[in-house]
């Protein structure tokens, strides 16, 4: 697979999420971006996908010098409004974004829920910044500012 998933995730959900997965076999974040998902899910056919993540912070300005310091598989998603429900309620959602659900942190408001299994966070001597990550498209330096939200980006050789 040439391709993986670059993806902001807010700290505190990350954190959240490792409780998640100590006792579930996978975590679901939220997003907006639905027909990302679905091209994903053409691409990848059966196999995982590896997801960088960085941490990112609510009201800060998306930077370049932001860093990849955690990393998952990605299985799959769902914009089926009755497994967004069931994740939400079996326990599969990050227990940190029960504070944000009347800000739209919940089953009903994300477009698409995507699954995660195996985050960890990488040591800090391994952290890569976003910015000297490739396009998938291009093979070439991914573009000169920080995603907002999930994006596929070339797989990095250290995976």
């Amino acid at each position: 697979m040439d391709f993986a998933i670059l993806a902001p995730v807010p700290r505190e959900h990350l954190d959240s999420a490792l409780d998640v997965l100590a006792k579930l076999d996978y975590v679901s974040f939220g997003s907006q971006k639905w027909e990302l998902f679905r091209e994903i899910e053409t691409l990848r056919g059966s196999d995982d996908v590896p997801v960088l993540i960085y941490p990112s912070h609510e009201d800060d300005v998306v930077k370049l010098t932001y860093q990849v310091s955690w990393t998952a598989w990605y299985i799959g998603r769902t914009e089926n409004k009755t497994k967004k429900m069931f994740d939400q309620e079996n326990g599969h959602r990050p227990p940190t974004t029960k504070k944000y659900h009347s800000l739209g942190d919940h089953a009903d408001a994300w477009a698409v829920f995507w699954r995660v299994r195996q985050l960890k966070q990488l040591p800090e001597s391994e952290w890569v910044p976003i910015r000297d990550l490739d396009s998938y498209k291009t093979g070439y330096w991914r573009k000169n500012a920080a995603p907002r939200g999930p994006e596929i980006v070339g797989r990095p050789s250290w995976l």
